[in-house]
């Protein structure tokens, strides 16, 4: 690609993003004329695939950032609003996880899905597991979820989870049509030089529902109807979440079989 085509790139990025610390980079670049790395910011937009969206948080097309995050939102949402049928409710999950950047990536996509009409279940206004995601999606009957986590990547990373209505991932031919649905809505909705999302929960506050602490104390019962009752003889378990978010919902499983395990020797 050529020096004039990337500085195209580069002044349509500047004029859609409105993030400080993106913004900058963006400019800095063009100042210091480096378009070996503006190509690789910008040339090659992120795609949207069976896991959703995983890349390095940087500014430009193919990383993971506020603007590209939003219009994988906008486009994600304008997909199932197509593929909904007529007696199904515009439902939606929404959670985060404790990755740099995720509780914002988390809230700009609770804004569009609120902006397109959608109820949402945002499970927050702190971080959760991953699988209270697709829980939440099944327990309160939702047309998808997304969960903001880039699961073991290295933690310049940041990931863009996302199931349908049945609780599972996306598979094809999903995956592509949100792509091309992604394509067709770039524009941002946000007409304030801040994409203010505290602005947008307000006025659609009858639509979000901070559902965190429902889902947590209805996934926890649920997986506590299913385990073994009785007593089990010689039961030895290991649990780690490393640098996860798992502990706290483990905790809550089953406060007696946890506080068991937890007298022994944890690694």
């Amino acid at each position: 690609m050529s020096k004039e085509e990337i500085l195209k790139l580069a002044n349509k990025w500047l004029d859609v993003d409105v993030n400080p610390t993106t913004r900058s980079q963006i400019e800095k670049l063009v100042k210091d004329e480096d378009f070996n790395e503006l190509d690789k910011l910008l040339t090659k937009r992120i795609l949207f695939g069976t896991a959703g969206l995983r890349a390095k948080m940087e500014a430009g097309f193919s990383r993971m950032n506020d603007v590209t995050v939003l219009q994988a939102s906008q486009g994600l949402a304008e997909y199932i609003i197509e593929q909904r049928s007529t007696d199904e409710e515009l439902t939606f999950v929404v959670g985060f996880d404790h990755r740099h950047n995720s509780k914002r990536f988390a809230e700009l996509t609770a804004s569009v899905f609120l902006h397109k009409g959608f109820k949402v279940y945002f499970l927050g206004p702190d971080v959760v597991a991953t699988p209270l995601v697709p829980f939440s999606i099944d327990y309160y009957n939702a047309l998808g979820g997304v969960m903001v986590t880039a699961s073991h990547n290295p933690k310049q990373d940041n990931g863009y989870k996302v199931y349908w209505k049945n609780g599972c991932q996306i598979i094809p031919p999903h995956d592509s049509a949100i792509q091309k649905s992604i394509m067709a809505n770039l524009t941002p909705f946000f007409t304030d030089g801040e994409w203010n999302t505290e602005t947008i929960f307000k006025k659609f506050s009858s639509n979000l529902i901070y559902s965190r602490d429902e889902a947590i104390k209805h996934f926890t019962s649920t997986v506590d109807g299913k385990l073994i009752s009785g007593k089990v003889s010689g039961f030895k378990a290991v649990y780690t979440a490393m640098h996860g978010v798992g502990t706290q919902f483990a905790k809550h499983v089953d406060e007696k079989l946890v506080s068991q395990i937890l007298k022994r020797k944890v690694l």
